[in-house]
This record gives structure tokens, sequence and C-alpha cells, in this order.
């Protein structure tokens, strides 16, 4: 762990550990009630009354802004690994009470960091977990929610078009674009998260632009698309829902009955949003990828000029993006037969050679 640059650094030499705290390291048992000085007990006539406590307690709850800082005001120190253990093994409890009040950034010692490579370490690759599965279609379409498969009657994807506040928030892997501003949450499957990512086009026509953009582990902006941008995916995303005989979705204007967006709601155009969820099955989806490769470049091409004076429309593609969060699985069974059923599974799953990234 690794403290931010404009943290202040306290190393062991500079940190004090009794500042303005004395150490007693001989006492046996904290807080003895028994060792109260006279001078600081409380009559019964001077306590303070439950309902006062009562109050203190619940008053931040109740939306009262309480007077000291809040703890993100508080100050940020970052402290090395062994003055923790320090203050353990001469019994400190005094500075360890005192950074409480503050904001602590522990960071390993370097003689406590050990290479992989180690010869002192010996590691252990008998059991396999897995904890999270990120999906990023190669090209235009839904290619990460689909089986590989034609047909099976237990499959089922559910659509929320009112995820407009969701952030893209996992931390590993790489999309192949910078997901700010990029990002539209479409729904939920068992254990994933379904995304439209709007990627540049020059990041899926040249593999080496989209093999050099950034993890998502670095520092990226609000993911969710502007309010403009995201009524442009819900109108794109009910004209092809309305071409499903089995939806119940009408489009009444595909590009808002108004030109200036200020001026007209999704509600006004089309009825997608009447419904919390939508339930597609295989089929349903299959059908949904086709028109989305079919007919977007013409809805793109059609639309006002409104729609395409800041040119986002014109230079971005709607790309299927799934995270799977697995919960530690086990995998990779040391029982052959299991074994051969796994990858049976994995290669059943999807076809994992159209997509341009996978994050395991």
């Amino acid at each position: 762990m690794f403290p931010d640059s404009d943290v202040a650094s306290v190393s062991d030499e500079d940190f004090d550990l009794d500042d303005d705290v004395s150490s007693d390291a001989v006492v046996t048992c904290p807080f003895n009630l028994d060792d109260i000085p006279v001078a600081q007990e409380v009559d019964d006539d001077e306590a303070v009354p439950q309902e006062a406590i009562f109050d203190g307690l619940f008053l931040q709850q109740e939306g009262s802004q309480g007077d000291g800082p809040t703890w993100e005001q508080t100050p940020v120190t970052t402290l090395n690994l062994s003055s923790l253990e320090r203050m353990f093994r001469i019994n400190d409890r005094s500075t360890a009470i005192k950074l409480l009040n503050r904001r602590v950034n522990v960071v390993l010692d370097p003689d406590l960091k050990l290479r992989a490579d180690d010869p002192n370490l010996l590691w252990k690759g008998s059991k396999h977990f897995l904890d999270f599965i990120l999906v990023v279609s190669g090209k235009i379409g839904l290619d990460a929610f689909l089986p590989k498969t034609v047909a099976d009657h237990n499959f089922s994807l559910t659509l929320n078009l009112r995820l407009q506040s969701r952030q893209f928030r996992p931390k590993f892997g790489k999309l192949g674009f910078d997901p700010t501003g990029s990002m539209m949450a479409i729904g939920d499957g068992q254990s994933t998260e379904l995304w439209l990512g709007f990627c540049p086009v020059g990041n899926l026509e040249d593999i080496d632009l989209a093999n050099n953009s950034p993890l998502l582990s670095e520092k990226h902006g609000d993911t969710r698309l502007t309010s403009v941008h995201y009524r442009m995916g819900i109108m794109f995303l009910a004209c092809l829902l309305s071409q499903i005989p089995s939806m119940p979705v009408h489009v009444m204007y595909p590009y808002g009955p108004r030109t200036d967006f200020t001026e007209w709601k999704i509600e006004d155009a089309t009825n997608v949003l009447s419904q919390c969820t939508i339930n597609l099955r295989l089929q349903d989806v299959l059908l949904l990828n086709r028109l989305m490769r079919i007919q977007y470049d013409d809805f793109v091409a059609n639309a006002p000029p409104s729609w395409l004076k800041d040119g986002w429309l014109q230079q971005h593609i709607p790309i299927s993006v799934a995270c799977h969060y697995c919960q530690n699985q086990p995998i990779a069974s040391t029982d052959r037969h299991a074994l051969r059923v796994e990858a049976r599974n994995w290669n059943l799953e999807r076809d994992y050679t159209i997509f341009l990234f996978r994050r395991l």
C-alpha cells in the first residue's frame, strides 16, 4: 500500500510514539474504573441526563450538522507497519488510541516485502479460485452477453434502462478505451453487470491503440454518459427493441419530438422506460445483437444536426461489456472428470475468440 503524494510521510524516525501522550508500558489492564481520581468522579446530581446523551448520539442521524470536523477532514498520517508492531510490542495503548483520531495509511517496510521469485517462498498451486471476470466485446453488438450456442432454454437476460446514475467501478483489467463518460449500465444477469461501452472507433480498428489504453486501476473521470448521450443511447436501444415482436416497446419519435434536448424527455418519445425491467430470452438477445450491427450506421447517418454537433455519436460505437462476480468459485479441479466438464463449460459459455479483452 503506497501513500498519496500529498500525504505527509511519517517514518519510524520522525514519528514520536510519545508525542503529547505519555506511554504507560506497565499497565496490565486498560480503563480500570477503580483508578479514576476522586477529583474526576461525578456525583449523581451533576451527571449528564440520559436524554441529553440520547440526543447527542442521534443528533447526526436527524440531519443536524456536528461542530467538529468530518472523518474526511481529519489529518492523514503515513505510518510504517514496523511502528505499529513496536506499539504492540511495548504495549503502548495510549499512542494506539491517539491514532484513532487520524486517518492512517499503513506502509510496508522494505524489509517486510518479498519478491514473487524469492527462494524463501513456496507457492502452492494445487487450488485455484475465480473471483472476477471482465469480458469486452471486440466489435459492435452484445457478444459479451451471449453464450456459444443458438439454443438454451435456461438462458435469461434482464435489461434495466433506468441505471443512468450507476458508475462503472471495476478496478482490474482493461477496456481498450478510457471509460470516462463512456459507460452505460443496461441491466443485470446472474451475478453479472451488463454494460454498453461507447468505444472510440479508432480503438476498435487499431489494436495497438486499444492495448495502450489505461488500466482500470488508473485514475479516470466519471464513467457515466452525459444526459444528452444517455438519451441517445436509450433511443437507439428503444428503436431496436420495438422491432422484436415479443417486446411491448413503442417509439413515437426516434430522435425525440423536438430539436432541442432540453425541450423533451425520453417518456415523450418512447415507452421503453415504463417497465422497470425487460426480460429477454436467448432468441431475443440474438435478434437484438443482429439489429444493432445492421442498423447503427443508419441510425447515426439519419440523426438530426443537434445529435451530431459534438461529434460524439459519429466517433463512438456501442460494444458490450460484462462484469461477472464469481465469489471465489473453485476452478481447475484435480479430478479429471470434473476438469473435462469444466473445460467443456468454458467453451460453451462464450466464443472467446471475438473479444477485445478478457480479465480473470
